[in-house]
C-alpha cells in the first residue's frame, strides 16, 4: 500500500497502443533534459493526476487481505464457472444492486480505455475524479454502465483532512511532501506545480488528498451458484468464496503524469489517433439553390 505521495511519472512509447505514453522513446534524452531544466528555463511542464484504486479482500472470518493498488481496474467475475455469476454491489456502505452476469469492472478514468471500453463502458478523461462501474455481459438489457464520484462519503464519515484549506494551500502542502532533498527534483516539481496551478490541472487533488474517498464493495452472496474472483490490473488474482467480498476505494495518492500538452489534450489526441474515435467522412453541404 502506498502511504506517501508518488513522484512524477514520464512515460515513453515503445509500441503501437498506449494512452499514457505521450512521448516517444527515440527522443527520451531531450524530453528528460527539458523536464530537469524546467526549473531554470522559462518552459512550462504540464501534469495530470491519475486516480488509483486500493482494493482489499475481506474473508468470511473477518480478516482483510493486503491492499492491492490498481491504476486501471479491478475486475470481479465468476471465474471459469460456466453458469451465471451473482454478486452484490454496495456503494458507500449501502446496497445498490445485484449483479447477475459474468462480472463487474470497477475502473479508473485511466482504465476506461481498456477492458472497460471493450465491454461497452464510457471513455473518461484522466483528469475527471471518478470511478466507473461497468457490468460484463449482464443478464438484463437495462443494466447500463454508471460513473460515480470518487469523492463520495465513506459510511457517512469524512477522512481526517484539511477541508478548510484553500486550493492553493492544499496543493502546495501536497507538493512540499512530494519534493525530495535533491535540488533538481525540487526545481522540476515546483515548476510543475506552478504550471498546474495556472492551468487548474491539480483540481482532482482536492478530492484525493484533502477531502473524501469513494468506496464500493462487491460481495459473493450465499445464494450465488458460483464462487468469484477478483483480478487487479490484469496481474494478481484472489478467489472469492461465498460470503466474501472485495472493498474498492480511491487512493489518497494519485500518480502525477507529465504530459506534452495542458489539460486532457494528449488524451484526446491519443483516442483520435489510436482508437480512430469519431473518424468518418465529413458530410458535404447542400448545393446552393
Amino acid at each position: 500500500r502506498v502511504e506517501t505521495p508518488l513522484p512524477p511519472c514520464i512515460s515513453f512509447g515503445m509500441g503501437s497502443l498506449g494512452f499514457m505514453t505521450n512521448f516517444q522513446v527515440e527522443g527520451y534524452e531531450k524530453v528528460l533534459a527539458k523536464v530537469v531544466e524546467a526549473g531554470e528555463a522559462d518552459e512550462e511542464i504540464f501534469c495530470t493526476l491519475r486516480t488509483r484504486l486500493e482494493c482489499m479482500v475481506k474473508r468470511k472470518q473477518g480478516t482483510i487481505k493486503p491492499i492491492y493498488s490498481c491504476l486501471n481496474e479491478c475486475v470481479i467475475d465468476k471465474g471459469q464457472h460456466p453458469g451465471l455469476g451473482k454478486m452484490g454491489l454496495l456503494v458507500d456502505g449501502k446496497p445498490v444492486t445485484t449483479v447477475q452476469g459474468d462480472g463487474l469492472i470497477i475502473s479508473t478514468p485511466s482504465g476506461s480505455t481498456g477492458y472497460n471500453l471493450a465491454v461497452g463502458g464510457a471513455m473518461v478523461a484522466p483528469s475527471v475524479p471518478c470511478m466507473l462501474l461497468t457490468p460484463i455481459a449482464p443478464s438484463t438489457l437495462s443494466f447500463r454502465p454508471v460513473i460515480i464520484p470518487e469523492s463520495s462519503k465513506i459510511e457517512g464519515k469524512k477522512k481526517k483532512g484539511r477541508t478548510t484549506q484553500s486550493t492553493d494551500q492544499a496543493l502546495r502542502e501536497f507538493a512540499s511532501k512530494m519534493l525530495g532533498k535533491d535540488q533538481t527534483i525540487n526545481r522540476v516539481s515546483e515548476q510543475m506545480l506552478t504550471s498546474c496551478l495556472s492551468a487548474s490541472l491539480f483540481v482532482p487533488l482536492l478530492w484525493n488528498y484533502s477531502l473524501l474517498g469513494g468506496r464500493a464493495a462487491v460481495s459473493i452472496p450465499y445464494s450465488a451458484r458460483t464462487d468469484g474472483r477478483a483480478i487487479f490490473d490484469g496481474h494478481k488474482m484472489e478467489v472469492l468464496r461465498h460470503g466474501e467480498s472485495i472493498l474498492v476505494e480511491t487512493s489518497s495518492f494519485p500518480i502525477p503524469v507529465i504530459n506534452r500538452s495542458p489539460y486532457d489534450q494528449d488524451w484526446f489526441k491519443s483516442i483520435r489517433e489510436k482508437l480512430q474515435w469519431n473518424v468518418r467522412v465529413e458530410q458535404k453541404p447542400l448545393p446552393a439553390h
